[in-house]
């Protein structure tokens, strides 16, 4: 069918595009054209893997009441743009999970004054800013999320580059590889990939703490995440439940 075109294989294959130049497309994409003829039949019901990978845009605040284990927790989804208006309530919280996806790293958008501005450093700095109004007893969850897309990028697309807009993505960034010395598996068996990654996760994660407080990093926890895995969750949750309990 159309998804099996050479163009729009291409297309997708080179959605990250090397010099920053990305398409907006949800990376669920494939999953559900994959799934096609399930989806499309009189009889589909959602699977709990549909779920998973169906995209919510997250609009104003809404809240939530979940019970896990016998623990009983309230969950205030907020909008980024709430964080940045300071519509949410610090006070409420004992524990902020922020979630930032990390697959924007070499994503820049503009603003009115057609600058390009970049992505993920627009994320850490409405996250140190938001953590900072929080009281010292909240717990601090940072979810560096999307963390398989980030891995197909990454042999793909460079880590650390000079944009044709001048800016320096990661300057001080000392990992040795290459995306076009050769093809690297990220299935968890090439070795030197599997460095590679853990270095720019690494540097994230330095790169994240470098403006927060010892207040701050102090009561940090941080997990690299894929979503659609459920396998993922229990370890997430067991954070959760140290943060909310202690």
């Amino acid at each position: 069918g159309l998804w099996n075109e050479y163009g729009v294989a291409w297309a997708w294959q080179n959605r990250w595009m090397k010099k920053s130049l990305r398409m907006d497309i949800h990376d669920s994409l494939e999953y559900f054209m994959g799934h096609l003829d399930r989806i499309t039949s009189d009889t589909y019901l959602p699977s709990d893997s549909d779920i998973i990978h169906a995209y919510h845009h997250t609009d104003g605040n809404s809240k939530h009441n979940l019970i896990q284990n016998g623990l009983k927790l309230e969950v205030l989804d907020t909008s980024g743009s709430n964080l940045l208006e300071n519509k949410y309530e610090p006070e409420w919280a004992q524990t902020v999970l922020y979630v930032m996806d990390i697959s924007e790293f070499n994503r820049y958008t503009t603003n009115d004054g057609n600058q390009y501005q970049h992505v993920l450093q627009q994320s850490r700095d409405l996250f140190t800013s938001c953590v900072e109004s929080f009281p010292d007893k909240t717990g601090l969850i940072l979810f560096l999320n999307k963390k398989d897309v980030f891995r197909q990028m990454i042999v793909k697309v460079p880590f650390k580059e000079s944009t044709p807009w001048g800016h320096n993505r990661f300057p001080d960034f000392n990992g040795n590889f290459s995306v076009e010395e050769r093809e690297y598996g990220t299935d968890g068996n090439d070795l030197e990939f599997e460095q590679y990654y853990q270095d720019t996760l690494d540097y994230l994660v330095n790169w994240l703490k470098k403006d927060a407080s010892k207040s701050v990093l102090k009561r940090l926890y941080i997990h690299d995440t894929d979503s659609t895995k459920p396998e993922n969750f229990p370890e997430i949750l067991t954070t959760v439940k140290s943060c909310v309990l202690d």
